[in-house]
């Protein structure tokens, strides 16, 4: 059997099978458990050759299944595609997939093999956790690749009399993966984006503007910082009220924090003011506001946190981070990568049968984020109540972001 696995790439099932079909009854009632056989040919297998390029990605049949023989790669566009995609997703996970409301969509790139650029994945709620369905090893973040990707799942589900539910999607502030969801899964779709992911694209503008030591010794900037990020907190019909309510309390030091809110009002919720060609009127200009790249809608997450609902796309950063761990190193081998995948894949399908059989599974919760939860519910509820005004709660919430992150 040793030598077999390792002269072929037949799959452990059928080497076992053939060996043992030759073999004399006392043999067979002295050799070890099937599994344990196949353990141990998997063991003999020498990995493939790592690919250089897309058109040298062949995968081998054994890592196009599951650990339990099934299907699991879902999509294949080709060797000969420019931009090679693979998607795996067993029809377990599919069918779980087509029945959730809602997505949670990242892409990480320390564990992506060459000569892929990120591995985008899918997790859909599962009782009181989340579990990844898709894996996706993407060639850039174009938004035509994440079309392709999107409709490869519609269309598989498609071809196995399965429907699409889906009505919010939760990510980071990707443009191209805003305007794909909206192209494939459809306009009504609810984008939302991942607040924490905000926060860090203001920590972004507060490095690029050179402010981060007077971020960490200004406690006032510091809440201002905090302030503005808790316009997310409001419901969308104050926005204009408390952007203007910050222009007001905009510190004089650093001069550049106007700069920092500007950036702000223009990229979320004002937009811009762009001269524009009048129609009709030959060459002769006229000023236009131009809607900001990421609307309110998809970042505003004042009823998320009344319903208790998810703010953030941590799900998925947590879960980055522990098949980061998993995997052992930076960019390893596609084989290495998909091995983990179909590992993953089997501890979902564990927690799933667990449950089954009256084991939910439990989400751990930190104590501090219960309490953080807890207070800005208490502060949209006396916002919206008039027990607090705009400024009082901005300060409130710009307090508890700051602490927290």
């Amino acid at each position: 059997m040793k030598e077999q696995a390792a002269l072929t790439r037949d799959k452990p099932s059928q080497i076992f099978a053939q060996v043992v079909s030759t073999c004399e009854d006392d043999v067979q009632a002295m050799m070890p458990r099937e599994e344990n056989c196949k353990r141990t040919m998997r063991y003999q297998r020498p990995a493939p050759p790592v690919p250089q390029s897309f058109a040298d990605v062949t995968l081998p049949a054994e890592f196009t299944i599951t650990t339990k023989n099934q299907q699991f790669l879902l999509y294949d566009n080709g060797q000969n595609a420019e931009n090679r995609m693979l998607v795996f997703c067993s029809p377990d996970s599919l069918r779980r997939l087509a029945e959730a409301h809602t997505f949670f969509m990242d892409g990480t790139f320390s564990v992506a093999p060459h000569p892929f650029k990120q591995l985008y994945t899918i997790r859909v709620p599962f009782k009181d956790v989340t579990v990844t369905t898709v894996y996706a090893f993407l060639p850039n973040k174009n938004q035509d690749t994440y079309r392709e990707l999107f409709q490869s799942l519609v269309d598989k589900c498609q071809a196995s009399h399965l429907q699409l539910n889906v009505q919010t999607v939760v990510t980071d502030f990707e443009d191209g993966v805003l305007r794909a969801v909206s192209a494939v899964f459809g306009r009504h779709i609810n984008n939302q984006g991942c607040f924490y992911h905000l926060t860090q694209a203001t920590w972004r503008k507060i490095q690029s503007l050179g402010l981060v030591l007077h971020y960490k010794i200004s406690d006032d900037f510091r809440l201002f910082c905090g302030m503005m990020d808790g316009l997310a907190f409001l419901p969308v019909a104050d926005l204009p009220n408390g952007v203007h309510l910050l222009r007001t309390l905009c510190p004089d030091d650093p001069p550049e924090a106007a700069e920092l809110l500007d950036y702000f009002d223009a990229t979320y919720v004002s937009g811009n003011m762009r001269r524009n060609p009048a129609p009709g009127q030959g060459l002769r200009l006229v000023m236009r506001r131009t809607p900001p790249m990421f609307p309110p809608t998809i970042w505003n997450v004042h009823d998320a946190t009344v319903n208790g609902d998810s703010r953030t796309n941590n799900v998925c950063e947590g879960w980055n981070n522990k098949f980061f761990n998993l995997v052992g190193y930076a960019h390893p081998s596609i084989w290495r990568v998909v091995e983990w995948c179909q590992k993953e894949e089997a501890t979902v399908r564990t927690l799933i049968q667990q449950d089954a059989v009256g084991t939910p599974p439990v989400k751990r919760v930190q104590q501090r984020y219960v309490q953080l939860q807890l207070r800005l519910q208490n502060l949209c509820r006396d916002l919206t109540s008039g027990n607090k005004t705009i400024a009082e709660f901005l300060r409130g919430v710009g307090w508890n972001i700051r602490l927290n992150h």
